[in-house]
């Protein structure tokens, strides 16, 4: 059925959560595709924006079996239900690999590669990696030469296996993509855990300053890679942009996983993403060549669309989805009017997997709102005692306090339990930091901030 509006996510519901989320891994969603549509293409990667003919396509069947390589390579590394692979690359195929594949057989941890070696040091500590997966020298990204050394530096002696490197990167203890293609064919690992195991660890900022690793389990990014694709609307024949990087939700989750679930084909727009300024210059025509019917982007690339020309027919385009930071409806209606496309708004944060409320693209755009809560959750607005959040004042539609949600897609706490408290509160209430209200129709409103937290590009700055 096509998700519109509250009611709509009341019938969903009411044909129940197994019907809704048939595949409770991001590996299970994977592995169904490549068993229903074995030579659909799954990742269209673009080595250059200005020769297609070099575009790098991956099959459903190619990338399951590529994960499994990378699983078995990940597991002759040490990595097991209670280790890490820290993932610190571009978004590429070969990242995609990466983190699908160490959630195989234990854990990914995707890190910001910009991050300073000792920030990235000490979250390889705590995510326990046994091996680590790092972009190798290229002609775009160069934070092996310094980010290697530093690591090793800060005693970080776990193997290190560089990727999509464009020439010798020294000191590496393998090339990712040499290992998984020598790795025995049809090998098959043992998957650990069930859906409720843990899955990932991802770095946030945080209240204190201090990056702070979340626990993912399985069922939290199946949920919202289901919940995004029915809000979304995604179908085969989609070919959803994602410039988003893999080490934030939405690259990973909101926009990625949620394509795949639905059989889309990820488009890639090389390893700078949306920041690839080539490719940029020329979005219009990319839609056109390459049939682009949905685009991933933060409200400053929407700013930057706005300000490009359509030079090209870009009638296979239909929606422009966003978040990350507050939508101005200016800026909605501005690119709305000069692409011809509509724009949808999302609510989501790292301790969500990325999502917590979408605005359905088969529903209208309502000014300032970041959308409906997903299928299966719950989003509520909240009083205060003692400077406290207080879930026993529920506050009636219209009144703003402080957002709150619950449901499967509320991640499992922190890897430090005693951070945990005023986020991640008794019953399964996650409080997002965030003031706003929610309307009689169910569209949730964010109109300011209770943590001081700055928002660029997506990431949260304390």
């Amino acid at each position: 059925m096509k998700l519109r509006n509250a009611q709509d996510i009341l019938e969903i519901e009411s044909r129940g959560f197994e019907k809704f989320v048939p595949h409770r891994s991001a590996w299970a969603i994977i592995k169904h595709q490549a068993s229903q549509r074995p030579d659909a293409v799954a990742l269209e990667f673009l080595h250059d924006c200005a020769a297609p003919e070099r575009d790098e396509l991956v099959t459903f069947s190619q990338l399951a079996n590529r994960i499994e390589a990378a699983a078995w390579v990940f597991q002759r590394a040490g990595v097991g239900p209670d280790k890490a692979v820290a993932v610190l690359t571009q978004h590429t195929i070969s990242g995609q690999i990466a983190l699908w594949g160490a959630q195989l057989v234990g854990r990914a941890c995707p890190i910001n590669p910009m991050l300073k070696p000792e920030a990235i040091a000490g979250l390889i500590r705590a995510a326990n990696a046994a091996a680590v997966v790092i972009t190798g020298v290229s002609d775009e990204v160069s934070y092996w030469k310094t980010l290697v050394p530093g690591l090793r530096a800060e005693g970080i002696e776990v193997p290190i296996f560089c990727c999509d490197a464009d020439r010798a990167s020294p000191d590496h203890d393998g090339i990712f993509e040499d290992l998984v293609a020598a790795a025995p064919e049809g090998q098959k690992v043992e998957v650990w855990g069930d859906d409720q195991s843990i899955a990932a660890l991802y770095h946030t900022g945080g209240t204190t300053g201090q990056p702070k690793l979340v626990r993912h389990r399985r069922q939290n990014q199946a949920h919202v890679a289901h919940a995004c694709a029915a809000m979304y609307d995604f179908g085969p024949d989609d070919k959803m942009l994602n410039g988003f990087p893999l080490f934030h939700v939405a690259g990973a989750f909101v926009f990625g996983l949620s394509a795949l679930s639905a059989g889309s084909r990820l488009v890639i727009p090389g390893r700078l993403g949306m920041r690839n300024q080539g490719f940029m210059r020329e979005v219009w025509q990319q839609v056109e060549r390459r049939g682009i019917t949905k685009i991933g982007a933060v409200p400053t690339v929407l700013a930057a669309l706005n300000s490009t020309p359509v030079d090209a027919n870009i009638a296979t385009l239909r929606f422009l989805l966003t978040g990350g930071s507050p939508l101005p409806t200016e800026l909605a209606e501005a690119v709305e009017t000069h692409a011809g496309v509509p724009v949808r708004n999302i609510l989501g944060m790292t301790e969500s997997a990325g999502a917590i409320a979408a605005e359905p693209v088969q529903g209208p755009r309502t000014p300032l709102s970041c959308g409906l809560r997903l299928p299966f959750s719950e989003v509520a607005v909240f009083g205060e005692t003692d400077g406290d959040v207080d879930p026993g004042k529920r506050l009636p539609a219209g009144e703003t306090g402080i957002i709150a949600t619950r449901g499967p897609n509320v991640a499992d706490g922190y890897s430090q339990a005693s951070r945990n408290p005023g986020t991640f509160l008794p019953k399964g209430w996650l409080v997002t930091g965030d003031l706003g209200s929610i309307d009689a129709t169910g569209c949730l409103f964010i109109t300011g901030r209770k943590k001081d937290v700055i928002i660029r590009s997506a990431h949260n700055i304390d």
